[in-house]
């Protein structure tokens, strides 16, 4: 509905311009444009929660990309900083950082020395924690951010690690014990 409110507005003031109605459509497109922003963000960050980091990244840079002057342009590249270093693409994570840096240097993702703050609030529940209603067990989980580098493949395949065994209690519980 907003952006089908967002087109009759622009339509209007392309019909009209000189309209007693034209700097009301204006500062109602503003407010639509805002909205929608703050819709996109929202769903960015619930995909960020929930670790799906090329769709949050899909949405901050479709935030970036067609929302010019919202407020909310600063989050959309916070966002694909945070999507960019959590998977591991560390020279497109330093464009977009440096991006934020220039244009929104008083980002609550920066901190004082201009430096990137990794959110930790990702959740992860445990069973124990979703089946004691969040009474026991915690639903924070630090999520390390990706290598920046593979780990070296074993030249002779014949020679990888033994597998590791598990104890009756640690397959019983699913591995949450033992």
């Amino acid at each position: 509905g907003a952006r089908d409110a967002f087109a009759e507005f622009s339509l209007l003031l392309a019909l009209y311009p000189d309209s007693d109605y034209a700097a009301d459509a204006r500062a109602r497109m503003i407010f639509l444009r805002n909205t929608l922003a703050s819709y996109e963000i929202h769903v960015a960050n619930y995909y960020l929660g929930r670790r799906a980091y090329v769709a949050a990244l899909n949405r901050g840079r479709y935030v970036v990309e067609n929302f010019q002057g919202s407020p909310l342009v600063a989050d959309g590249v916070a966002i694909m900083v945070e999507c960019y270093l959590r998977m591991g693409l560390d020279d497109l994570a330093g464009t977009s950082l440096s991006l934020l840096k220039s244009n929104f240097p008083e980002h609550p993702a920066l901190d004082e020395s201009g430096n990137f703050i990794v959110r930790n609030d990702v959740t992860n529940p445990s069973l124990l924690y979703t089946a004691s209603f969040g009474l026991l067990g915690s639903n924070v989980d630090n999520t390390p951010l990706a290598p920046t580098q593979r780990p070296l493949q074993p030249e002779n395949p014949e020679m990888e690690a033994p597998e590791e065994t598990r104890s009756l209690l640690n397959i019983l519980t699913f591995g949450l014990l033992g």
